[in-house]
């Protein structure tokens, strides 16, 4: 109301979850967290388990991070303010475990690339997930989908599928049976976990096949671009 001095919030004011303490209170604890998921998954990209190799290698667990901090931030700018910092403190320790314990050259080039998807990419996507759970619509719908799409192109779950479902798999075939079960979680927890409402819920499982397959056809030349 104008000249009370209070603020009426909107419905989806409303309907937005608490945001989480440490989102808004302490930058310092979620910077340490950043730091050791980072260091965490690159020992796990370089362990001779090879779960715990595809726990680092594909973006499930980097997927969840940023849909966490989306959905329990206080708002889009909070969300896009936390999760830069989050991102570019990940990648910084990741790249940092590279060169300093497994003695890997030439990742300072890696880092200040992913740095700039960190600082320029990860906001605006952050901010666009935190404002579709809380919202309804095609284009909400969309942006869900869109992100819980992105651990599918593991292919962990399709390779599950070729093999005991089609069986069409040759013997001997690598499968990943554990990072498919994380790929699965990652998806229930973005569609089916995090929105508020059900018509968001609904609505992006609905675009979660098509986009998941208009992702796979264009992941390898993707791949290709972006450093490893």
């Amino acid at each position: 109301m104008v000249g009370t001095g209070t603020v009426t919030p909107t419905k989806a004011d409303a309907e937005r979850r608490p945001g989480l303490p440490v989102l808004h209170r302490s930058s310092a604890v979620l910077l340490a967290v950043a730091v050791l998921t980072g260091a965490a998954a690159k020992a796990a990209d370089e362990s001779r388990v090879s779960w715990l190799g595809d726990l680092g290698t594909y973006p499930a667990m980097w997927v969840a991070a940023l849909a966490l901090i989306a959905s329990f931030s206080s708002g889009v700018r909070e969300a896009a303010l936390r999760s830069g910092p989050f991102f570019s403190a990940m990648c910084g320790a990741y790249y940092a475990w590279a060169l300093a314990v497994l003695g890997f050259g030439g990742s300072g080039r890696f880092l200040v690339l992913w740095l700039v998807v960190a600082v320029l990419a990860v906001p605006p996507l952050a901010a666009a997930l935190s404002w579709a759970f809380s919202r309804g619509g095609p284009l909400a719908w969309t942006v869900v989908a869109t992100v819980a799409a992105v651990p599918l192109t593991s292919g962990s779950l399709w390779q599950l599928w070729w093999a005991y479902v089609q069986r069409d798999a040759p013997d001997g075939f690598p499968l990943r049976p554990v990072q498919a079960l994380v790929d699965a979680a990652v998806v229930v927890l973005v569609v089916g976990v995090l929105p508020l409402r059900r018509s968001t819920r609904a609505g992006a499982l609905l675009l979660l096949l098509p986009i998941a397959w208009t992702m796979g056809q264009l992941a390898d030349p993707l791949r290709r671009l972006l450093p490893s």
